[in-house]
């Protein structure tokens, strides 16, 4: 009696740690993820999409608590080898960053490690179907880069995926229900995993830092790092200066300001740094004095770090425009009225008016709130001035377009009565 054909069935599983399922010596990718951009002012969030020939997963992971570099692990259960197409992308705020496109193959019975940079020369890069972001260029997509170096893989304790304690069966408690396939051996029904593993990309654990841990608390190194408990709420930063959507000119001294607060322990003195994209790492500390290089729009992030737990970081964002050309200056230097700069003025003689404006091809026009316009140039005169609070506004516009304003104000009173005499 003859049987149906059977189907080879691709079968994936992201996951962990210790929550897969694949036995011992089956084919997997390490992929450890890195980046160049500040965490998190630059990338608050990594994702991670995966589509084999029949499977789709995804993964994500939140970097505002613990940073960079990352590992996941992607483990064949049965089927072809290959390819499996990779997407790592980074985000900020929900707006895609950046991206790395793969096209990778499991090796028989093996682990492959693979090191994919998120790097900043491919930051708002955006490449057409096929091709992928390089060194800041797009390039047909191909296989991953080189392997991680050996002595990173040591620090990182035992592979995703092992058995942390001493049997697959342990590793199978952590990964939950799975689906059941047939492998197209004839055998019994093997457990691939679920999507539902696909939850938080594990961070690459320090040795020294996960050792202390876990003496700490008193437990068995599992090759799991052990994360103390948190402080509570995150620390809140304020900008001061620049302001929001402020104009600022390139290649010229710009003033940061800001200052941070953590709600356990009070003000935030150390660490506090400053991230510009698109140029990058600014300088740390509350204020200082920066240039920026590139036109455009810029968003200035300040963030520190909790200081019972610098993994943890609060930041405030602004976003200034960076021009290339200055822009236009004004300045109100006199109001006089017979010889007289102390207002309050009085009804009945003609109060001078005298200003200045800096910028390219620059024109001053000036107006008066009660009595409207009053001329063009460097000087005006409002003639016989009306009793009330007056406001002057000088406007300095240059060939761009582009204009600065300064207003003054001051009061006009009516002459006093004349006094009669016996």
């Amino acid at each position: 009696m003859s049987g149906a054909p059977k189907t080879t069935l691709w079968l994936l599983c992201l996951c962990w740690l210790a929550s897969c399922t694949a036995e011992p010596g089956a084919p997997r990718i390490v992929l450890q993820i890195e980046s160049d951009l500040s965490v998190p002012a630059e990338l608050d969030r990594v994702t991670v999409e995966v589509l084999g020939q029949t499977q789709q997963r995804a993964a994500e992971a939140d970097l505002r608590s613990v940073g960079l570099p990352r590992t996941v692990t992607l483990e064949h259960a049965s089927g072809p080898l290959g390819p499996v197409r990779v997407t790592v992308r980074g985000w900020l705020d929900q707006t895609a960053q950046l991206d790395r496109q793969l096209a990778l193959y499991f090796r028989a019975d093996a682990e492959e490690r693979v090191l994919v940079t998120l790097g900043r020369d491919c930051l708002h890069v955006r490449c057409p179907a096929e091709q992928t972001c390089e060194r800041g260029s797009c390039v047909p997509v191909a296989g991953g880069s080189s392997e991680v170096d050996a002595s990173v893989a040591s620090d990182a304790g035992p592979g995703p995926g092992a058995d942390a304690g001493g049997s697959a069966d342990a590793a199978a408690g952590d990964a939950g229900p799975g689906s059941d396939a047939g492998d197209g051996s004839g055998g019994p029904p093997r457990d691939a995993g679920t999507a539902g593993d696909a939850g938080i990309i594990a961070p690459v654990p320090d040795a020294a830092a996960r050792d202390a841990a876990v003496a700490d608390a008193g437990a068995a190194d599992t090759g799991v790092p052990v994360v103390p408990p948190g402080p509570g709420a995150r620390p809140a930063c304020t900008i001061e200066r620049p302001v929001q959507n402020d104009l600022v000119q390139i290649d010229v001294p710009l003033t940061l300001r800001g200052t941070c607060t953590d709600p356990e322990t009070g003000p935030i003195t150390a660490g506090l740094s400053w991230v510009s994209q698109p140029d990058g790492a600014l300088g740390s500390g509350g204020a200082l004095t920066v240039m920026l290089h590139s036109t455009g729009r810029h968003r200035l992030t300040l963030c520190a770090p909790d200081p019972r737990d610098v993994t943890v970081t609060g930041c405030a964002n602004v976003e200034v425009v960076a021009t290339d050309v200055a822009q236009p200056t004004a300045l109100i230097t006199a109001v006089s009225q017979s010889g007289s700069e102390a207002p309050p003025f009085v009804v009945g003689q003609p109060i001078q008016l005298r200003g200045a404006g800096t910028g390219a091809g620059v024109t001053l026009s000036w107006r008066d709130s009660l009595q409207g316009e009053l001329g063009m140039g460097t000087t005006a005169t409002l003639q016989m001035p009306l009793p009330g609070q007056h406001t002057v506004t000088l406007t300095v516009r240059d060939r761009d377009g582009k204009t600065a304003t300064r207003t003054v104000e001051f009061t006009v009173r009516p002459r006093p009565p004349m006094m009669m005499g016996p």
